[in-house]
């Protein structure tokens, strides 16, 4: 009732605490150039492109990561690698939101080779049978992440494989040659290769020479000399009885 009074001043600091919140970035696979090489994204667009703050605008938010966007990367055994990038966002009050993208870097790219040309092959005068030749021994390959001593070279059929033509006259076979690099990327092409009989039947020995009486009209006949030639001949492929003699 006496209407006394007493004040005081009470100082109120109001605090922003509340960090901002965004969408992090998925995780993404980069296939690495033709030098073996890959860049950092830009993933603070994408973090920016998602933001929110109880105070600050979107557009002065401040987004960092690390590594920075454009660094070079280079898979360390030439493959992959995954690199973490570390994303944050912090608004005007220093508070700081922060997640982690895993960035793959990887080689996917298969060796260059240029395939060996077609070719003919004779079969063996003898055998009637040809080999198949090692075509990697032809083979100049290179890759944009494995050195070319460390690339690995195989056929199917392999080297080596003898084959007789079915026909006994002509056979093609399709060779199919692979370039691998360490990252498992793989090349291939496929040769055509043609064994062929092209050897001659032997006559030996010839059928003799030889002279033919004239008979009363002093006329004489070619005697039929196939069948000595055909006794006589032999071939690397057809057998005896399939040869045919003409005169």
């Amino acid at each position: 009732r006496s209407g006394n009074q007493a004040c005081c001043d009470q100082v109120i600091t109001v605090v922003d605490r509340e960090p901002p919140d965004f969408d992090c970035p998925p995780d993404r696979t980069i296939f690495v150039d033709e030098n073996c090489e890959g860049h950092i994204p830009d993933l603070c667009a994408e973090a920016l492109a998602t933001a929110s703050d109880n105070c600050t605008l979107p557009e002065n938010l401040v987004c960092t990561q690390v590594p920075p966007p454009c660094t070079v990367i280079r898979p360390e055994n030439d493959c992959e690698q995954i690199v973490p990038v570390t994303v944050c966002l912090t608004d005007e009050s220093g508070n700081e939101t922060c997640c982690v993208v895993q960035v793959t870097f990887k080689d996917e790219t298969p060796p260059d080779f240029d395939c060996p040309p077609d070719r003919t092959i004779p079969v063996d005068d003898e055998t009637c049978e040809g080999v198949v030749p090692d075509l990697c021994l032809e083979v100049v390959a290179d890759d944009n992440c494995t050195p070319p001593d460390e690339l690995v070279c195989w056929q199917d059929p392999p080297a080596g494989t003898v084959v007789r033509p079915a026909d006994d006259c002509e056979e093609l076979v399709d060779v199919t040659v692979y370039v691998k690099d360490k990252c498992e990327n793989t090349s291939s092409c496929v040769v055509q290769v043609t064994f062929k009989d092209d050897t001659d039947p032997k006559i030996n020995p010839c059928p003799p020479d030889r002279i033919v009486p004239l008979d009363e009209n002093c006329e004489g006949k070619i005697p039929d000399l196939c069948p000595e030639a055909l006794a006589a001949a032999t071939d690397n492929c057809t057998p005896q009885d399939e040869l045919t003699c003409t005169q």
